[in-house]
Formats: structure tokens, sequence, C-alpha cells
């Protein structure tokens, strides 16, 4: 595959078999006083590739009626990132992925201001859990000089992952694809929407990655989008 000309290789991931999606609730109460146009906001964003989850109010729709809008407008976008359900008397959103990355899923309603008499509130929302394993993934770099790595999960157990199997340069004991016989290097770019100087510290400053030339942060600070 390329990437504006760049050669791009993309690797699947092994999945955790015990792995479970996000899930966020969302309950519509009221009837709508008039007729106007509100809008699900995922992940900072009320659209993708031009595709609205545009939710079209009439006056007098009640609240089944408004879930109902919810549930086809969010359904209608093939990319979405979440698939949108009828619980009880609730709309359910689901994360089309199961891994703590789906931990990240955000959810709000953009009503233009004016609410028309409708109030849509988060009830629930229950965190995806589970984490990939890179060994396998990483064993397919083969001899293959795959210069620059997207790491789509950015958490402590991944990036120590890829700073091992990188290594380190070295004048008499290079290690992993710095030693010579290999020397196929690379450098490997991760997320964060954190805003908290103590957290980036936390990541980049560690004592045992300050020696360490594999992981890139690219930071988003207060972005409601995914860190990936």
């Amino acid at each position: 595959q390329g990437v504006g000309g760049i050669p791009t290789t993309i690797i699947p991931q092994v999945t955790d078999g015990a792995a479970t999606a996000t899930t966020i609730k969302y309950a519509v109460t009221g009837t709508a006083t008039k007729s106007t146009t509100h809008y699900v906001v995922i992940n900072g964003r009320d659209n993708v590739d031009g595709e609205f989850y545009a939710i079209n109010v009439v006056s007098g729709d009640n609240a089944a009626a408004i879930e109902a809008k919810v549930i086809a407008a969010v359904n209608a976008v093939l990319g979405c990132p979440v698939i949108a359900s009828v619980d009880t008397s609730d709309v359910l959103f689901t994360s089309k992925w199961k891994g703590v990355t789906s931990a990240d899923l955000n959810i709000t309603v953009d009503t233009n201001g004016d609410d028309a008499g409708l109030v849509y509130a988060q009830s629930t929302k229950v965190n995806g859990t589970g984490v990939v394993s890179l060994t396998t993934s990483l064993a397919l770099f083969g001899n293959e000089w795959n210069t620059i790595v997207v790491n789509p999960y950015g958490d402590s157990t991944t990036l120590a992952a890829l700073e091992t199997f990188n290594g380190v340069p070295g004048v008499s004991t290079p290690t992993g694809r710095y030693a010579g016989i290999v020397f196929k290097p690379f450098v490997a770019l991760f997320g964060s929407i954190k805003d908290a100087k103590a957290d980036l510290i936390a990541i980049t400053d560690a004592s045992a990655r300050k020696v360490q030339v594999t992981n890139v942060l690219c930071p988003a600070p207060k972005s409601s989008g995914m860190p990936f």
C-alpha cells in the first residue's frame, strides 16, 4: 500500500480474546417544541467524510422518536466508530472495536444553542478493556526497513515493547535494530490528548526511557479526538 507515494505496510494485530468494547448509554427526555437540527458529536466530530450525524427534530417528536432518529443518524455513517442501538428506553453506543483504546470514546449532542425542549443526558459509560501483544507483529518486520511506525496504542506496555525490539545505538554494544548486522532502526509515533504537564512528563521522562531513541510523543492537549 502507499500513502502519498510513501510505501506503507499495515500489520494486523493479534486480538486479546478477553477484550471488551466501550459502551455509552444516553437518555432522551422531553417533547420537541419546534423543528430544528441537532448533531451527535463523537470524539469532537459531528461528521465523518462529509456524512453528518444529524438529528432532524420535528415539532411534537417525543423521546422515543428522537432516540430512533439518533440511532438512524449514527448508523447511517459507515465510518462512524460506534454502533447505536436501543437499550430499554435509552440509546446505547458501542465501539466498533474492543480493547482499552476504545475507552477514549466520548459522545455529546450539539443542540446549536436550541434544545427545543429536549434533554440529552449520558447515564452510563463502561470502558473497554484488553491490551494487545506486539510480539507477533514485530516479528513480521524481518529484514524489511520500516523507518516510521505508527503506534495506535501508546500505553506503557507497547512503548516498552517497541523500545526493546528497536534497541539503542552504541559505539561498542548497539542493540536490537541498531545492531551492525541489522541496522534497520525506526522511530515510533504515538499520540496523547493528556493536558497535564505531570502526565506528559511521566511518559517522556521515565528514568528507563531517557536513554531511549524509539518513541516520539505526538501531543494534542485537550483534544476530544482519539489519541491515536
